[in-house]
């Protein structure tokens, strides 16, 4: 089943998704059926950054899944370059199937790798196997058990984009902290504009010290938003919360 402009079965106050989405497995059914709720921050973060005139021209989305932020971001603005990386086979071939539905082909590029700080290759474990299902890990280098995939640098994916001015967003199921160090050079030449990343208990601190080293501050306004992800998450007793960085102008 291909959803688009109905609302979402059995939930109230739901808008239409504003694109088209392979609903037809589990797991992306239930992405579809969760996407204006489950992370509005997220959605408010993008539109704010590309709704109307903006100078934000290439949105880098590092944990793409089936697409669902990358699809957004497309649809609200179609002269942004988007680049979603995503490194699950079985998740990719649905993320490539989702941007084919929406003939976004053109806008949006699909990278099947993981980002790190090192380019080069490593292991990513802890799959399930299930279409658009989250938790699995990267380990760089050989040896490992799990399935072979290429690593690259957010600043190699950079060095592909014309005069990029740029927001990204990171979640990587705990690998959020290498995935920034690999974009040092870019952060050094003022280029990205914006940062969401979910962070863990184990690397918060982390992720806040070489953000503040390189000049971002945290953008807590949106953690006044109604439904905001770290609500639930601290009703739940989670540790991931999702923080959004600007950069400070000098």
């Amino acid at each position: 089943m291909i959803w688009k402009g109905t609302t979402v079965s059995g939930m109230s106050n739901q808008k239409p998704l504003p694109f088209k989405l392979d609903e037809s497995l589990e797991i992306p059914k239930w992405r579809a059926s969760t996407f204006w709720s489950k992370e509005p921050e997220t959605l408010a973060w993008i539109e704010r950054h590309l709704l109307k005139s903006t100078k934000i021209n290439v949105f880098i989305d590092v944990g793409a899944n089936i697409g669902i932020y990358s699809l957004y971001a497309s649809s609200i603005n179609r002269n942004v370059k988007v680049v979603s990386i995503e490194p699950i086979h079985e998740t990719y071939v649905e993320l490539v199937k989702n941007i084919e539905l929406n003939k976004s082909s053109g806008q949006i590029e699909p990278v099947n790798a993981a980002l790190s700080m090192v380019e080069g290759s490593g292991q990513m474990i802890g799959s399930d196997g299930r279409v658009g299902s989250s938790g699995a890990q990267l380990i760089i280098g050989d040896g490992q058990s799990g399935s072979s995939i290429r690593t690259m640098t957010g600043d190699q994916i950079l060095s592909r984009q014309v005069s990029p001015r740029v927001i990204v967003k990171i979640d990587t199921d705990g690998n959020e902290f290498d995935v920034l160090r690999g974009f040092q050079k870019s952060f050094e030449k003022f280029l990205v504009e914006s940062i969401l990343v979910e962070t863990t208990s184990a690397n918060e601190s982390q992720i806040d010290e070489i953000l503040k080293a390189n000049k971002f501050i945290e953008d807590i306004t949106y953690l006044e938003i109604e439904g905001h992800s770290n609500h639930r998450r601290i009703k739940a007793g989670n540790k991931e919360r999702t923080k959004i960085y600007s950069q400070l102008k000098s």
